[in-house]
């Protein structure tokens, strides 16, 4: 009963979406060699990728329910590769949730239920799986929120579609197939669907890309199945700021606080 106060009381409030800088990109690489192969297209993207190691700053949650209501919220992020975050949201300008992972033990507490639980970072996505898939490693997500899709391992890759702009994969796995969009000329991720066994497709894609480095202004999810929608936009934030590791790890508060483990 209580874990599942845990998940109403989270689900009630974790929905966020958020926006980024502002400011133009000029492409600088050449497009695409019409013989280019996946491998060194993604060793090209995470190369350009690697230089964002962290991130700091604030975005919205915005969630899209299968009613057809929607809900926002406010957020204050850390981000660190690999699997490092810490997360604020609040509900008019009070904190309602903090999250934290350190890679290793996550923490997260419910402010206005006065409840502390903490366990394996591992288990962080299930507890959020409301508002971020959770089937997604932390390994992944944080590397997605910095504009790099996951790609998981295949046994067949097939180039299924290709214009000036875009080219298209498909990747068969054992149990899963993925499709993966890039943009040719800036050798970006567009976006992504996951089909695997016993889960429901998921999809990810990204809105467009401001700053320097370039980052998405939004982030998407979405699970066509449970018609259920989820974008960040970014709307403020610091690339690659230092990040002590105390600020990815909580302790219980003082105080009338109940704590449980994941």
């Amino acid at each position: 009963m209580q874990r599942g106060l845990l998940f109403l009381t989270v689900s009630s409030l974790f929905f966020l979406a958020g926006c980024p800088n502002k400011g133009k990109v000029k492409p600088t690489s050449s497009p695409v060699s019409s013989k280019a192969r996946l491998p060194e297209l993604l060793r090209q993207i995470r190369d350009k990728r690697s230089s964002i190691q962290s991130l700091e700053g604030r975005a919205k949650l915005r969630v899209y329910h299968p009613n057809g209501r929607r809900s926002t919220y406010r957020l204050f992020f850390q981000l660190q590769r690999p699997n490092r975050l810490f997360f604020s949201i609040t509900v008019a300008m009070q904190p309602v949730i903090v999250a934290t992972s350190d890679g290793k033990n996550c923490a997260l507490y419910q402010v206005t239920q006065k409840a502390f639980w903490h366990g394996p970072s591992a288990r962080l996505p299930r507890v959020l799986g409301r508002f971020l898939p959770p089937q997604l490693p932390l390994e992944q997500l944080v590397p997605i929120l910095f504009g790099e899709l996951p790609v998981l391992p295949a046994k067949q890759v097939k180039q299924i579609s290709k214009t000036t702009k875009l080219v298209a994969y498909r990747l068969q796995g054992d149990k899963h197939v993925q499709r993966l969009w890039i943009e040719t000329l800036t050798r970006r991720f567009v976006k992504t669907l996951f089909e695997t066994q016993g889960k429901p497709p998921l999809s990810l894609r990204y809105g467009t890309f401001r700053g320097t480095p370039p980052l998405p202004k939004r982030v998407i999810f979405e699970n066509k199945k449970s018609k259920q929608r989820i974008v960040w936009i970014f709307y403020k934030y610091t690339v690659n700021p230092k990040i002590p590791i105390k600020s990815f790890q909580q302790t219980p508060p003082k105080g009338n606080v109940k704590v449980y483990r994941l």
